[in-house]
């Protein structure tokens, strides 16, 4: 629906332990291009990531969104503060470059939101851009797990939705043991 849309090229991908695997998975399911030694080229510091979606992306024109979920894996999983630093500086040169054409977004649990503004650069960027999403009422979880069932036709057997909804609702962020 937002204008220009329809020529924007989305992925999405979780940090893992390796953050700059996974997102060279991630971008190669959407590359028209082959680019050789990938995740070399984005790991480059300063500048790595936005000179190789300039080689991927088709035009001028043309968006680049990366969602990245559990954004808070890049502080749990990914072991090597190094490998962190880099990532995030890696998208921040990406994100803050001058016409830059790569736009970020990230879901990150509430009890972790703290991680990311221990980095100046990327805790500016989350501070400025943040849209809270609050935990879903009873009958949003139940909405959130049936709906989707409902568009396919499927049903759910009885009682099922009550017991997923029991066993999540109460905990502080429902989404994530949700989801799996």
């Amino acid at each position: 629906a937002l204008e220009g849309s329809r020529r924007w090229f989305i992925t999405q991908m979780t940090p893992g332990v390796a953050p700059f695997t996974e997102l060279e998975a991630a971008l190669i399911r959407i590359s028209h291009t082959s680019i050789p030694d990938l995740e070399t080229q984005i790991r480059q510091p300063e500048g790595g990531l936005s000179r190789t979606l300039k080689q991927m992306l088709p035009d001028e024109q043309t968006e680049f969104v990366l969602v990245i979920d559990q954004f808070e894996e890049i502080f749990t999983l990914c072991d090597s503060e190094v490998e962190r630093a880099l990532f995030l500086d890696g998208l921040f040169h990406a994100v803050n470059e001058a016409q830059s054409r790569l736009r970020v977004v990230v879901t990150l649990r509430a009890d972790f939101y703290d991680r990311p503004l221990m980095y100046p650069a990327i805790g500016e960027l989350v501070s400025n851009n943040t849209e809270v999403v609050l935990p879903l009422s009873v009958d949003g979880l139940m909405q959130a797990i049936a709906k989707p069932a409902e568009r396919y036709g499927l049903e759910l057997e009885p009682g099922l939705l009550s017991t997923i909804v029991e066993d999540v609702h109460r905990q502080p962020s429902s989404l994530p043991p949700l989801q799996h």
